[in-house]
């Protein structure tokens, strides 16, 4: 599904997309109501949406946004924003969007990107990666209460979350804990439910909050 300000824009992006013999566009333009109905349908896997409408998309896709509440991570989100949105990026990553990738990049960061939001992973360019995970940390720091979270996890998760925040991917970390990545991605699952966060970067920023806090993190 494509949410974009563009008709043209997003026409044509649709056609490039549906040319992927493992993508299926199930509607493009699709005005922010409609994309609502259709995330909480479950009818879509992954939404690429303009980074000026992905704040009203996602204004109800997940139950619990706020920082401190239980929440659900709402379907998967892939941003298409202009340089130098970085306070937007910030916000919607919180919001639990999936990836974000600038229009100016190639259509095969993008395809990278939806690919790894559909196997759940966080998609942030290395250049936004930095100024992103500090406010993130900056504002779990100023929540005592998720961050407290930290101390439910067990020894396992404790270790797999370490590992992610040294920059490991999931594979990576499979390999090094001699793990299969399914059995790393259901950790992963539960990482987020446990500290009731929508994203893997967000609950990287709870341990490194932890960490500053003196919180366990293993």
């Amino acid at each position: 599904m494509l949410v974009d300000r563009s008709p043209i824009f997003a026409e044509a992006l649709a056609a490039r997309l549906d040319r992927e013999v493992d993508i299926s566009v199930l509607a493009a333009h699709v005005p922010v109501e409609v994309g609502r109905r259709l995330l909480a349908s479950g009818a879509v896997d992954v939404a690429v949406c303009d980074d000026q409408l992905a704040g009203d998309l996602l204004a109800d896709a997940g139950s619990g946004n706020a920082i401190g509440t239980v929440a659900r991570r709402p379907p998967h989100v892939v941003v298409l924003a202009e340089q130098g949105n970085e306070d937007r990026a910030t916000a919607l990553v919180q919001a639990g969007i999936a990836g974000w990738v600038t229009r100016d990049q190639s259509s095969d960061v993008l395809l990278a990107a939806i690919r790894g939001a559909n196997d759940g992973e966080t998609w942030i360019p290395p250049a936004l990666l930095t100024r992103v995970l500090a406010d993130l940390t900056s504002a779990y720091q100023q929540e005592r209460a998720v961050v407290d979270r930290l101390t439910v996890l067990t020894e396992r998760e404790r270790e797999i979350l370490s590992l992610l925040g040294n920059g490991l991917g999931r594979a990576e970390v499979a390999a090094q804990l001699h793990l299969s990545q399914h059995t790393v991605r259901t950790h992963v699952q539960n990482i987020r439910s446990r500290l009731a966060v929508h994203s893997t970067l967000a609950a990287v920023a709870v341990a490194r909050a932890g960490r500053a806090d003196g919180a366990v993190t293993g």
